[in-house]
């Protein structure tokens, strides 16, 4: 019994560990939906905006080409959207973990 026992706070810190793992790419992907929603407004007030328009750079704003910027803007979505999707497969993965060792130390328990 009692090497049930350590094995059930085993799992249990570890299900622990799993769920912290989840939360910080959970914190992740909503940094990244909303960089993903910036960029995505940004375009669209690009498409109406008029030359000449300017990008920050540092601490300067810089003249620059309006489709080099909507060029510039979509490969960064691109890019967002990539990793958004890396990250959800993570948190698929992590989740199914998650669930599956909770059913594994609820069982235990129960013995």
């Amino acid at each position: 019994m009692a090497d049930l026992d350590k094995k059930a706070q085993e799992e249990l810190a570890q299900l622990q560990l799993i769920q912290q793992q989840l939360q910080i790419l959970v914190s992740q992907k909503q940094v990244l939906q909303q960089r993903s929603n910036e960029i995505e407004d940004t375009l669209k007030e690009l498409d109406k905006a008029k030359e000449p328009v300017y990008k920050l750079v540092g601490e300067a704003l810089i003249q620059k080409d309006k489709k080099e910027i909507i060029t510039d803007l979509k490969k960064e979505k691109d890019k967002m959207e990539i990793r958004l999707k890396s990250v959800e497969t993570q948190e698929n993965k992590i989740r199914d973990k998650a669930k599956e060792l909770q059913e594994k130390v609820t069982k235990e328990l129960k013995k």
